[in-house]
């Protein structure tokens, strides 16, 4: 299956990535309840991620290589 094709994140205004995950098929709603992929705790972590990928973006590329080899995501 494509994910994709069920599950979507939803985008806020003027955001371009969204945390907050919502099924578009029954088969994507019932994959969300089953995995509890819209508890407050994993909804925590992606807005975590997103934000250290947005600070990321915003350091020189060679800072953004060393953060990369101190925190394994090569």
């Amino acid at each position: 299956d494509d994910v994709g094709c069920h599950i979507q994140f939803r985008e806020e205004k003027d955001d371009e990535y969204g945390v907050v995950i919502e099924g578009i098929t029954d088969k994507g709603v019932w994959t969300i309840k089953k995995l509890k992929l819209d508890s407050n705790g994993l909804t925590v972590e992606r807005a975590k991620e997103l934000c250290y990928y947005r600070a990321k973006s915003k350091l020189p590329k060679h800072f953004q290589k060393l953060l990369d080899r101190a925190t394994n995501r090569e």
